[in-house]
């Protein structure tokens, strides 16, 4: 076995393990976390038996072939893990309701997976261990490797549907189809050219890209809401206003919002932050136009972006409106959201993104007071 292939599997290791390590000290122990945490050790697993199997392959140790046998199952069995952890963080990741049927679902791959291996232990149908203890690979192997693939079937037949779904969230879905089809790719000519290193390389790539943009995420992101924050909102928004392009920026807060904190707690609070978050979110997919939704501050959120006329700001205030109204009567809430928006267009007497904000604050404002007189 050429001295490269241990290499790359500890460099693996060692690469995975760091990894682990950081993340688990990080980790917000929700359960799209702790799958990746399970995909990391999975991986660490598939690498550590690769190892295992290339140090004893060929050798002529009396003990050789029970090693590689156990070690060859544990590799595939190891591969499948990963399907399954990995597939149920994209999932996670992407909001997907939990439901019995999805679970069990994605339990039937891997339960094939553990028979197929089972079987393979007296009948060869998978890999064998020849007398020299060399590795071949079964007449099988292909229906295992199709097996394992419905992982990547149900992966990406729902990244795609909901790339389309929420427009808002199209460069983090890119980022997932190609931080799982390098893995993909990469373990499928592994696995029909025995003894290229690229298995390992491609799931250790991809939990490396997943950790740094889970790092970047949380430097741009609210973490209650998921919408950009603060921070991300003055990097983009500067960008809009120097593209010679007419934009807009919009500010909303909800009314009262200082009456459900004092009424029904900080944590109820929270969750109506959430769903203002939400029904904005789903105000700017029914407009098909990439505006960016970010939360300023408290209970103010603040959206910006290009426009062509007056009239798409109109359309996109009478979407949160229609989404509002839909919120509140679907919910059995014990109060209403209910949102005051304020907003300016660009011109030559915004000299810089404070004039724009200003304007928006002082509408907003007018119109509160407006409904709370009326009221």
């Amino acid at each position: 076995m050429p001295i490269y292939y241990l290499e790359i599997n500890i460099i693996c290791i060692i690469i995975l393990l760091a990894i682990f390590d950081k993340f688990k000290d990080e980790s917000l122990n929700n359960y799209s976390d702790k799958y990746y945490e399970k995909t990391l050790l999975a991986t660490i697993s598939f690498s550590l038996f690769a190892l295992i199997s290339g140090i004893f392959n060929g050798t002529s140790y009396n003990f050789s072939q029970i090693i590689l046998i156990i070690s060859h199952t544990l590799y595939f069995f190891s591969e499948s893990l990963i399907g399954y952890f990995y597939t149920n963080y994209i999932l996670k990741r992407i909001n997907l309701q939990e439901k019995r049927e999805y679970k069990f679902i994605l339990y039937i791959p891997l339960i094939l997976s553990i028979f197929f291996l089972i079987i393979n232990l007296t009948k060869k149908i998978l890999f064998t261990i020849s007398i020299d203890n060399l590795y071949s690979p079964g007449k099988y192997l292909y229906l295992y490797n199709l097996i394992n693939a419905v992982y990547v079937l149900i992966i990406i037949t729902y990244l795609i549907s909901y790339y389309f779904y929420n427009k808002n969230s199209k460069n983090e879905i890119k980022s997932l189809i190609l931080f799982t089809l390098l893995p993909i790719v990469s373990a499928g000519i592994q696995n029909y050219n025995y003894g290229i290193i690229l298995g390992q390389v491609g799931f250790t790539l991809s939990e490396l890209l997943i950790y740094f943009n889970n790092q970047k995420k949380e430097a741009n992101y609210d973490e209650l809401t998921g919408v950009y924050n603060r921070r991300a909102f003055n990097k983009r928004v500067n960008k809009i206003i120097y593209s010679n392009k007419s934009m807009f920026l919009m500010l909303m807060d909800a009314d009262d919002f200082k009456i459900i904190n004092d009424k029904y707690g900080h944590l109820e609070g929270d969750k109506a932050l959430i769903q203002i978050a939400y029904i904005l979110n789903r105000a700017i997919n029914n407009t098909h136009k990439n505006y960016s939704l970010a939360r300023y501050g408290g209970d103010e959120f603040v959206i910006v972006g290009n426009i062509q006329n007056k009239d798409e700001v109109a359309q996109l205030i009478n979407q949160i409106e229609e989404e509002e109204k839909k919120y509140n009567k679907e919910t059995n809430n014990k109060y209403n959201i209910k949102l005051s928006i304020g907003y300016a267009l660009q011109n030559d007497n915004h000299t810089s993104v404070e004039d724009l904000i200003k304007e928006a604050d002082a509408l907003m404002y007018a119109k509160k007071r407006k409904r709370k007189n009326n009221c």
